[in-house]
């Protein structure tokens, strides 16, 4: 069968490379069309910067996108004013800054798509007509001291005067109540403007309707808020900085649209200095570049067809994709030199090369194939797009180099033919076998131990990006500061129902759980018992003003005392409605009016997963077999993310039990034989291990988060897995070849191949080391050093597990 076999690949490879050296103008207008048309419609494919906007079939996903909506959106753009005199140093002017808060609000407005997609923007802190009742947001023992001061004060002619004074003393209230809404800081402010003390800097707080990561939204409106500031306010000699959370989320957005790219290019430069620098050629950038350029873009626009967008994790294949596509025409490349070496012609050398590489070749990809099609079976989209991009990306890639490699190889002959001084790798493989197989077999040991004690980091804090800390950042936050980490919203129908829900969290003793902001803290507390002593404290004041004359001195002071405690109730209406629209909004989305509570986490460091798990659903009451009868669900980003982080945790034990099985599978049928599974699986099982136990051990000296699985970084076990096999089917096939007991032969020239095929795998890994995203950083960091203990592996323990197979021959032959 494997004659027979032999026999047609044979005929047919020397037909094709017969046509394509006859053709070859031919096979340059095909690879023309074809590239450029992949070109056209890679180009057309979209990235969905938004990882959450991937999961729009989540529960959590749509309880959160209803009530951002209700919301009007949950971050801020914070636009920072700065007005400088002539000699450029910055000039302390409220007027000044007022006035250009006044000029960049109008222009705000003059933009229909701007003010249309705001939800509000202010500089003054609403709550100046809060002042009227400070003595309800005093400490009941605050009034109660002024109350009897006031009745032991005999002389009502400075009564008023008293009454003043003590509220001075006492008040938190007077135009700082947003400092308790947003989270500011939390200091009295001299101005009742988002300003410094020293008037020297303003912020205007833009609430926009949509996330920050919504990357064409985004940047679509902050071009036309930057536009208005060329427009409006340059002419006042304002400089204008940006920050927030929404302009934060943007950044990060953009710096990793600049990574792909910083990928891609380093990536593209460290392959092509590697590969000319080895074989000292530049031909090895036409005849292994161009083909694998062409199968990147029939990649990309087959997956335009498929998926029209995709994640950012799957738009980072453009980098992996080109270490790990280019590795097949590296193996056909170098045994083109073998052959020509050897002495043979052009085509001679195409057609063995060819006939002996071809179903390795094959049977490597459809490997790799299986690995990344186990990635597919994922329910979570980023990971069905890195797996179908991946799987498109092997099969393009060997069709490339079986298309156009030959037509290449003529075209360039005719330039530059071939050098016949082509010194492979030496081997040394079959030296200190014993040595190599006890470092193997600690590893292991330490690899199996690693196992149960393996850090996986769910805290999506050391996942993300490091944030900025420029001057710049620093100042916006000297005035205004928002929370960083996103809190858990919960939503209620009346406000009995939400102050059942805050005396609940109120006594929960849970170490996870931080600050929390509603509308009952913008509520004077313990108004039962205050009011009675409010309208004691009125009564007081207006029986002075009997005492005093009318319009007097006296008489203007008591009546300006006497506005302080002239009321009988207080309604939420009162508070001013840019607070009240953050915790209530009149129109929910189920008809009626909303109350909104914020929690927020305590302690970012003790894992951001396990907050969102604890608090996603609180119980309000148990029925008495211990059931809950009443529960109330949260809404929030890291919700959403957390159960993206369950989501892959349950897929990707089914990916690798469906890996497992199909590269078993695979090689019963391409191996057909018990010592052939050893030699190929031998090595690839070792050195998964050991990965396991280095990284475990690097990230217990070192604490880094790039040496942690995450649900990022273990995409790199497919990769891995594929590439282990790959390396031991051109091994194996080799000594097939040749014989096992040839050894050093086998690495001298199989052992070439892999050395360049795996380095280029681990340069394209590598680069994603330059990315600003901690997650990606960890998926390049620890696929790299997979890589580098995978080739290791098969380079000595290939050597002592083939022994095995020749010593069954051996035995067999005598």
């Amino acid at each position: 069968m494997r004659e027979w076999l032999r026999k047609k690949l044979d005929n047919f490879w020397e037909k094709y490379i017969y046509y394509s050296r006859q053709y070859y103008l031919v096979f340059l207008l095909l690879y023309l069309v074809l590239t450029g048309l992949g070109v056209y419609f890679a180009l057309k494919l979209q990235v969905e910067s938004d990882i959450i906007r991937t999961v729009s079939g989540l529960e959590s996903y749509q309880k959160y996108e209803s009530i951002k909506k209700d919301l009007g959106g949950l971050s801020y753009l914070a636009v920072m004013l700065e007005l400088k005199t002539s000699s450029g140093q910055v000039d302390g002017n409220i007027t000044g800054l007022i006035n250009s808060g006044d000029i960049f609000l109008e222009a705000l407005e003059k933009d229909e798509y701007v003010w249309a997609n705001t939800t509000s923007a202010f500089y003054q802190i609403p709550g100046n007509n809060l002042e009227k009742y400070s003595l309800l947001y005093m400490a009941t023992y605050d009034l109660r001291d002024i109350l009897n001061q006031l009745k032991n004060h005999r002389d009502y002619s400075t009564m008023g005067d008293l009454m003043v004074s003590l509220l001075e003393k006492k008040s938190v209230i007077p135009h700082f109540i947003e400092n308790i809404i947003h989270s500011y800081q939390g200091r009295n402010r001299i101005y009742p403007y988002l300003v410094n003390d020293n008037a020297t800097r303003m912020v205007v707080l833009i609430k926009p309707s949509f996330p920050g990561s919504d990357y064409s939204a985004a940047f679509d409106y902050i071009r036309r808020i930057k536009n208005i500031e060329k427009n409006e306010l340059l002419k006042d000699d304002v400089s204008i900085t940006y920050g927030g959370n929404f302009y934060m989320e943007f950044q990060n957005l953009v710096t990793l649209r600049k990574d792909i790219w910083k990928t891609v290019i380093v990536t593209v430069i460290a392959l092509l200095a590697f590969t000319i620098l080895f074989f000292q050629s530049l031909r090895i950038f036409f005849v292994v570049g161009l083909p694998l350029f062409s199968g990147m873009t029939f990649t990309f626009s087959v997956s335009y067809f498929l998926l029209e967008k995709i994640s950012t994790i799957a738009a980072f294949l453009s980098a992996i994709l080109l270490g790990l596509g280019i590795h097949y025409g590296i193996h056909l490349y170098v045994r083109f030199k073998e052959e020509r070496t050897s002495g043979k012609g052009t085509s001679a050398a195409l057609v063995a090369s060819y006939s002996r590489l071809s179903l390795g070749i094959v049977f490597a990809a459809v490997i790799m194939g299986i690995a990344f099609f186990s990635v597919m079976t994922s329910q979570f989209r980023p990971y069905y797009e890195f797996g179908t991009i991946a799987l498109l990306g092997v099969f393009f890639s060997v069709l490339s180099y079986f298309l156009f490699f030959p037509f290449l190889i003529f075209f360039t002959e005719k330039i530059n033919p071939v050098s016949a001084t082509f010194s492979p790798v030496q081997s040394k493989s079959t030296s200190h076998q014993w040595l190599w197989i006890f470092i193997a077999f600690s590893l292991n040991v330490l690899g199996v131990f690693s196992l149960y004690n393996q850090h996986f980091d769910n805290n999506f804090n050391n996942l993300g990006f490091h944030p900025r800390n420029s001057i710049n950042d620093a100042k916006i936050e000297g005035i205004v500061s928002e929370e960083k980490n996103p809190p858990i919203v919960y939503s209620f129908t009346d406000q009995d129902s939400l102050k059942k829900f805050h005396a609940k969290m109120e006594k929960s003793p849970s170490a996870h759980k931080g600050k929390s902001l509603s509308i009952l803290r913008l509520m004077p507390d313990n108004m039962e018992e205050k009011l009675p002593l409010v309208q004691e404290i009125s009564a007081l004041i207006r029986q002075a003003m009997a005492g005093v004359k009318i319009n007097s001195q006296e008489y203007f002071s008591l009546q300006y005392a006497a506005w302080f405690a002239d009321y009988s109730t207080f309604t939420m209406d009162l508070l001013p409605e840019k607070s009240r629209r953050l915790f209530f909004t009149p129109e929910g989305s189920s008809g009626g009016g909303q109350y909104f509570y914020y929690l927020y986490p305590g302690h970012p460091e003790m894992g951001m997963a396990d907050f969102f798990q604890e608090f996603r659903e609180v119980c309000l009451r148990r029925e008495k077999n211990g059931r809950c009868a009443e529960n109330i669900k949260g809404a929030s980003k890291g919700i959403i993310l957390a159960d993206i982080l369950s989501m892959t945790e349950k897929d990707y034990r089914h990916a690798l039990a469906f890996l497992a099985a199909g590269i078993i599978l695979a090689l019963a049928i391409f191996l057909r034989n018990f010592a052939g599974y050893i030699l190929v699986l031998a090595p690839l099982v070792s050195g998964i291990f050991s990965w396991f136990g280095i990284t475990w051990v690097l990230y217990l000296t070192t604490g880094l988060p790039e040496f942690s699985f995450n649900y990022i970084s273990i995409l790199g076990f497919p990769v891995l897995a594929g590439i282990g096999i790959d390396n031991g089917i051109h091994l194996f096939r080799k000594g097939q070849e040749i014989g096992f007991n040839k050894l050093n032969s086998i690495f001298k020239e199989t052992g070439t191949a892999i050395f360049l095929s795996n380095s280029t795998v681990f340069i394209a890994f590598l680069s994603l080391s330059f990315s600003a995203h901690a997650g990606l950083r960890s998926l390049g960091i620890m696929t790299a050093l997979g890589i580098v203990i995978i080739y290791l592996s098969f380079r000595y323990l290939f050597a002592a597990s083939s022994l095995l197979f020749y010593l069954k021959n051996w035995l067999r032959e005598n």
